[in-house]
């Protein structure tokens, strides 16, 4: 579930709101382990000016909206831990924080409206 929460919270971060349920796979190991498969088909809906969210988060219909403590919310729908749920989050958005001038570097080609959405959900995130 914690791998499910890093999935949502990037699918935020990005401005994703495309995450619908075809693109969450799980694996299932031959020791009859099963976890989240690398996250695929991501996107930013929001550099198409689309905010809608394929799947709503806390009863949140558009991804300008989802705030950090509806993403929290959610994963206590889950059976998360109110606190852990928040470590979890906070962390991805602190590392998204710090990661973003690396891979801005990364892609030379990046539209310009790529990092500014990114950053603009960073700070969404980071007050709510």
């Amino acid at each position: 579930m914690e791998a499910l929460l890093r999935a949502v919270t990037l699918n935020v971060l990005l401005g994703n709101g495309d995450a619908h349920a075809k693109n969450f796979s799980l694996i299932h190991e031959p020791t009859g382990l099963i976890h989240l498969a690398p996250l695929y088909d991501i996107m930013s809906t929001l550099y198409y000016d689309i905010d809608d969210l394929a799947m709503y988060i806390d009863n949140v219909h558009r991804i300008r909206r989802v705030t950090t403590e509806r993403i929290v919310n959610e994963a206590v729908s889950w059976g998360m831990n109110r606190r852990r749920a928040l470590e979890i989050v906070m962390a991805l958005i602190d590392k998204a924080a710090e990661s973003l001038p690396a891979a801005q570097a990364e892609i030379p080609d990046l539209p310009s409206e790529i990092p500014a959405i990114v950053q603009s959900q960073i700070e969404s995130l980071s007050h709510t």
